[in-house]
């Protein structure tokens, strides 16, 4: 018969063996050491709104990823149960917050969203930071992102705005035979979105030489855009460049293109990845010629060349910007769960950055199993993602990026075979 010593002896190892199973974040021992988890995704999609044409192609990415760790896992030996649930914004930071307020009441750890730059800073500020949810998001890419203070909590697998200008202003200079005289007008809606890129694009279009001429911008719900029609029609300028979305684009340049005696020329007109639009082929008349670039990945290579073959084999969804972003968002959820051992946000932030970029072994997405092995193993990795090598800061931004060119041809938006690679600028923004 045990003392009564003994019997407190016991019960306080049995209290301590609790705790430490409660520390670890939605996960537990197996029998051979292991962690076993449960991570719970969610993902936050604009499935109406400005951004609606990037949701079905997003939400076709991220389920391609779940199938893709749920096989690693199996593989790997690893008891790993992934879950993905998914809410609309429509593209409004309160509807983002609504819904991922009820994803962290059922336990998400991870949520990948938002879109766009404001609504996903109104979630990480509302949700993310203070119910210590990681949020990755594939397509905000806005340069105010890098400095907000989101306490560790958020991170973003498209490269930002500062980045796409630089792509931008190369192609301009390609296209135009050198930046040195050149007078590009440039028309924005006044977003945080239009707002970063009109000063990106400046300094890098000056720094080559260039001039920026009348730089216009707009609110989505102006019921005319004469006055700043006018404007951008003024000048003779070399080209124009917008920095809008497709249906306010599709309005200011139909009056342009109205307007008696203007010099508009929808052959001179170049645009970021907002007006890689389905939606533009439309109106013709104000898409035709259009070029410009958007983010992208790499096509090249056995592992992007398996990445569209499983992609369009998982779904009706063409192929659009920010899908392999999504991809990547939702594969890095998993990976910092399992390179944290839990699925709660406050152990797996700690880990992105470092399951991400060097140092380590590389494994791109076509070795998730190995990943997985290396991770429960205590190994470091760097995940080379359908997006390309990713290589999180410690801003949480990746540091180099690739965009397609495209180009509005016969009522269809094209993508050229040709592509941009963009450095991280030295100094950031």
């Amino acid at each position: 018969m045990r003392t009564a010593a003994a019997r407190t002896g016991a019960a306080l190892a049995v209290l301590a063996a609790m705790v430490a199973l409660s520390a670890c974040g939605g996960s537990e021992q197996n029998t051979a050491g292991r962690k076993v988890l449960d991570l719970k995704i969610g993902g936050i999609l604009p499935r109406t709104g400005i951004l609606s044409p990037f949701a079905a192609s997003g939400e076709q990415a991220m389920d391609l990823a779940v199938d893709e760790v749920r096989k690693a896992a199996a593989k790997a030996g690893a008891r790993h149960k992934v879950t993905i649930t998914y809410a609309s914004d429509q593209s409004l930071p309160a509807n983002a917050v609504k819904e991922a307020k009820k994803m962290a009441d059922q336990g998400t750890g991870c949520l990948v969203g938002a879109y766009g730059s404001a609504v996903t800073g109104r979630l990480m500020t509302a949700v993310a930071a203070p119910r210590k949810i990681l949020q990755i998001s594939p397509a905000s890419s806005g340069d105010a992102i890098t400095a907000a203070d989101d306490r560790g909590y958020l991170f973003r697998t498209v490269a930002p705005d500062r980045m796409q200008a630089d792509a931008l202003v190369q192609l301009l200079d390609d296209e135009l035979r050198g930046a040195r005289g050149k007078k590009v007008n440039v028309g924005a809606l006044e977003s945080t979105y239009g707002k970063n890129l009109v000063e990106d694009f400046g300094d890098a279009w000056r720094a080559k030489g260039g001039q920026v001429g009348q730089t216009q911008t707009y609110r989505i719900d102006q019921p005319t855009f004469a006055d700043e029609g006018k404007a951008l029609a003024s000048g003779d300028p070399d080209a124009w460049v917008f920095f809008d979305f497709a249906d306010t684009y599709s309005r200011i340049a139909t009056d342009l293109e109205a307007r008696d005696g203007a010099d508009f020329d929808v052959g001179k007109t170049f645009g970021t990845d907002s007006l890689a639009s389905p939606r533009l082929t439309n109106t013709p008349q104000t898409s035709e010629g259009l070029r410009g670039v958007a983010v992208g990945a790499p096509r090249q290579g056995p592992a992007a060349e398996e990445f569209d073959k499983r992609y369009k084999a998982q779904g009706k969804a063409k192929r659009q910007t920010f899908d392999a972003q999504a991809f990547d968002a939702t594969v890095l959820c998993y990976l910092s769960a399992v390179a944290a051992g839990s699925t709660a946000g406050v152990d797996m932030k700690d880990k992105v950055q470092e399951v991400s970029a060097p140092p380590g072994r590389k494994y791109t997405w076509m070795q998730l199993d190995q990943a997985v092995k290396a991770l429960e193993a205590g190994q470091d990795i760097d995940y080379d993602g359908a997006s390309g090598p990713i290589d999180l800061n410690d801003a949480g931004d990746p540091t180099a990026a690739v965009y397609d060119v495209y180009e509005f041809r016969r009522s269809k938006l094209r993508i050229g075979d040709e592509q941009i690679a963009v450095p991280e600028r030295a100094g950031g923004i």
